[in-house]
Order: C-alpha cells, then structure tokens, then sequence
C-alpha cells in the first residue's frame, strides 16, 4: 500500500474518533484549540520524520503521541472530560413578591420553539424541554425589580440530535411592566402579549418565524429586532399610535398598506401624537418577509 496513502487513512480514522468522543461528550471541543499552544510539536515531529525518512512505523508513532499529547493537554487545561447534554424537562413557577411592580426577561438559546403569554397570579411560570436553561433570580430596590435570566447551559459536543427540538414556555405576570431581552441562534413560536404590559421587546435571532401579538397594557412599547433571515408576522391594536423604522433590504413587507405617513427612515400613524398607546418599532432584517396586522 502507497504509504502516503497509508498516512492520510490513519489521520482520517484519528480526527474521526476525536469527533466522536467529542460529540459523545467524552472530550470537550476545546481540546482542538490546544493546538494553538502546542504546534512546535509539529515542527518536531516532522523534523523527526524527515531524519528516521526510511523507518515509516517511527511516523507513525511520532504522529499518534503528538496526538495523545494534544488530547492530554487539552484535558488538563480544559477541565476532565464531562459528560454530554442531556435532553431535560423543567417545569417550576417563581411567586410573585408584594413589592414588585417590574420585571426583566433575559433568556439566551441557540435553536429552539418559544411561547409566552400571560398568567395572573406567578411571577413567571416555565415549561421547558429540551437543552438546558440555567435560571438565576435577582431583585433590585428592595424587590421593586425582579431580573429573572435564562442561559442555555454550554454544549460541550459539536452536534445537537435535532430530533430532541428544544420548546421553552413562559408565562408572564399580567400586573408588572415588563422588559423583554430575547436572544436566539434560530427561533419559532408565538408571542402573545396582548395582556402583558411591556415596556421594551428586544429580539436578536439569527432566523425566526414568529407570531408577535402587542396589546394595549402599556403606554409605551419600544420594540427592537435584528435578525438574518426570518418571517414576522406582527398584530397590532387597532387604535395605537404607530411609529415603524426598517432596515431590511431583501425582505418584503406590507408597510405600506397601513396608511401610515413617510418621515425620513419613520413609518409614522397620523395619530401617533395623541394615542395613549405608542408602538415604537426599530426592525434590521437581512431578508424574508413582515406582515403587519391591525386588530
């Protein structure tokens, strides 16, 4: 067998194996950027094959302890191997303090189905199942503010089973303003905060399709968006003064069929002054398709 040949199979089998222990989680992904460190390894191990050229079973030592050394090293500055993400299912609800009256929202994920709504008696309440979230709770002004945070939990392998989809339910306090920072890889699902009261929705997501039901419970709702490529289909009441700035090159929307006046980069309601509700929308989208609806 061509010897070259002979290497580059043994190679391939080598890095496959590592892929795989990693995706098993038997090996953190870090352990290739242990690389970055060790690489006049590779200035050893070749200068020893090119001196021992005519003993190929040295090559093919030297290369397999450069790659023990990698994986050991790795270990050592990573942490021990651990353990791959398991596929959980969370249910909890947070009472709600006498003295709070606000409420932030932070949740961070990569792909998953989100739906919020509204609850009257909890804090929050949340279904979830799928990749891990880890919560933390913290108040401010004496309870005044409650910032409730949900993190997706590191993923230590290269691959997620997509048969195992993520879907994250929460239920928001109807009787406490809200502020709402959503952050997602890719996400679906409905947003139904027609009894929420919401003073700021901030959404950031590679790719979307979402269903965004806004009410009437607050004053003032400034709603930001930035995403890739993604479908969006906003309802909005009837009656609230409409104030919509877009930036989105490829994606098509049907703005222009709400009778609303063009001031500079504003899409601006003519009673936009005196409504006692205002939506305020800033939306970067890189490509696919709004659709706003009047209710």
């Amino acid at each position: 067998m061509n010897k070259n040949k002979l290497f580059t199979g043994i190679m391939l089998i080598v890095l496959g194996l590592l892929f795989l222990l990693v995706n098993l989680g038997y090996l953190s992904i870090h352990v290739f950027f242990s690389i970055f460190d060790l690489w006049p390894l590779i200035l050893v191990v070749v200068g020893i094959n090119i001196l021992f050229r005519n003993k190929p079973i040295l090559h093919y030592i030297t290369w397999i302890l450069f790659f023990v050394i990698l994986i050991a090293y790795g270990v050592f500055i990573n942490g021990a191997p651990i353990k791959k993400n398991k596929y959980v299912h969370n249910n909890f609800s947070i009472t709600k303090s006498a003295n709070t009256s606000y409420g932030e929202l932070n949740l961070g994920t990569g792909a998953a189905r989100l739906t919020i709504d509204s609850e009257g008696e909890n804090l929050l309440t949340t279904n979830q199942s799928g990749r891990k979230l880890i919560f933390r709770e913290a108040y401010k002004n004496n309870k005044e503010t409650a910032i409730l945070s949900f993190k997706e939990e590191e993923f230590k392998g290269i691959l997620w089973n997509s048969n195992n989809r993520s879907e994250y339910s929460f239920n928001l306090n109807k009787d406490i303003i809200w502020d709402l920072d959503l952050d997602f890889g890719a996400v679906s699902g409905d947003l139904n905060l027609a009894e929420v009261p919401v003073k700021s929705l901030d959404l950031d997501f590679g790719a979307g399709d979402l269903h965004i039901i806004l009410g009437t419970k607050y004053e003032k709702t400034n709603v930001k968006i930035d995403s890739g490529a993604s479908n969006l289909d906003i309802t909005m009441p009837n009656d609230a003064g409409i104030k919509i700035k877009l930036d989105t090159a490829l994606t098509k929307t049907n703005v222009a069929d709400l009778s609303l006046n063009k001031s500079g980069d504003y899409y601006i309601s003519s009673n936009y002054e005196e409504a006692p509700i205002k939506l305020d929308f800033d939306i970067d989208m890189g490509a696919g398709k709004i659709d706003f609806k009047l209710q």
